[in-house]
């Protein structure tokens, strides 16, 4: 009862971390808890269940508050329906388990194909088989409780992210972080029903195991680019990780490979303008300022603003086509007069004609908008001199 005792104190201090998402679900979970291991009951306990009712009640209205505008999550997505993200859920459920007890394959953002119907990729046997194992879990509660148990709570610390309420992401690897403790349960139940030599030949194998399949997946997150180059191996359909491997070749100058890999996320969604103005960096880092141009000339046509027509100055800056920048700056500040990055880039066309009081006088007003300005304190001290 030790072992157990410590175990619920982390489960119940690991599901109140992640209240927002659990709020629902702890109070199930306590009362699993108290049926399971005769802590008291709802009669002893009520006034701790009264306020965790309490507690969710509110916190329900809150989520749902949440979720009930929201384009990433929730009813209101036209292009995922709950049935859907259920039938998928049923297949989801299978690949967090298989990850726990094999846990090699992990990608940081995996693209998992929608079940559109109950035959869809197999939807329905995944269902079939999570509504067996619940049967089986309950049939054998007496005989298996510790394994019983930890098959209850883990579905229902799953629940709020894998059941009938649409989430874009269907699958994310941080969603087992609290799960995860009902399939130790599972494993705490096998483990004490061998032998200690047994168990120990067991817990060498594994840890050996799941040793070398760290470090692999450590190598992985050695750096940005290695991830999201993993990624789109794994995901290469996907239009977000072609998006953040391109952001990722540009931070490190890789500027060719960034524009091939931008071309490559734009045609596999939609055309947005933060990709177009990323694209048009990448473009103009590559040589190609003229198609840079053209890309963010697009991406004002989507939603013009003030950063756009900056980033044209830039580029028109950097050929040296001083007039057509200061116009560029014109049609930024009539969109939004209090963008410090006007200024700046004001600054440094009159310092590059030889205009230091005129420069002086645009970085000084870069600053007083955002005193965090340190391209424009660095241009103020340099035309001080």
């Amino acid at each position: 009862m030790t072992l157990l005792r410590a175990l619920a104190i982390l489960l119940l201090f690991g599901a109140a971390a992640g209240i927002k998402e659990h709020t629902l679900t702890l109070p199930v979970l306590l009362v699993l808890t108290d049926y399971f291991w005769n802590r008291g009951g709802i009669r002893k306990n009520w006034i701790l269940y009264a306020l965790l009712s309490v507690g969710a009640i509110f916190g329900g209205l809150y989520v749902w508050s949440i979720i009930r505008g929201a384009n990433t999550a929730g009813f209101s997505m036209r292009d995922l329906t709950p049935v859907q993200y259920l039938l998928t859920q049923g297949r989801v459920v299978w690949i967090y388990i298989r990850m726990f007890f094999l846990p090699f394959g992990q990608n940081i953002d995996p693209d998992i194909p929608i079940s559109h119907g109950p035959f869809d990729q197999g939807a329905i046997l995944g269902l079939a088989a999570l509504a067996a194992l619940v049967v089986a879990a309950w049939v054998y509660r007496k005989r298996w409780p510790l394994a019983s148990f930890g098959v209850f709570m883990f579905l229902l610390l799953l629940a709020p992210t894998s059941s009938f309420i649409p989430i874009r992401d269907v699958l994310a690897e941080h969603r087992m972080y609290l799960p995860f403790l009902g399939l130790v349960l599972i494993c705490c139940e096998a483990l004490r029903r061998v032998k200690f030599t047994e168990m120990i030949g067991i817990g060498a194998t594994a840890l050996v195991v799941c040793s070398v399949l760290t470090y692999q997946r450590n190598q992985v997150w050695s750096s940005p680019l290695a991830l999201w180059q993993d990624a789109v191996n794994k995901s290469p359909n996907k239009y977000r990780t072609r998006f953040q491997l391109a952001r990722q070749y540009f931070d490190e100058n890789r500027c060719v490979d960034a524009v091939q890999t931008f071309d490559k996320a734009s045609r596999l969604g939609p055309i947005e303008d933060q990709l177009l103005i990323d694209w048009a960096l990448a473009l103009d880092c590559a040589g190609h300022s003229g198609e840079a141009v053209d890309k963010l000339r697009q991406a004002a046509a989507i939603y013009n603003t003030a950063h756009i027509h900056t980033q044209i100055a830039a580029v028109y800056g950097r050929q040296k086509r001083y007039a057509e920048a200061l116009e560029e700056l014109d049609q930024a500040e009539k969109i939004d007069p209090n963008y410090d990055v006007i200024y700046l880039y004001r600054g440094n066309v009159a310092d590059a004609g030889g205009n230091r009081a005129e420069a002086q006088r645009q970085y000084r007003h870069a600053l007083e908008l955002n005193p965090q300005n340190q391209p424009a304190r660095d241009g103020l001290a340099r035309v001080s001199q």
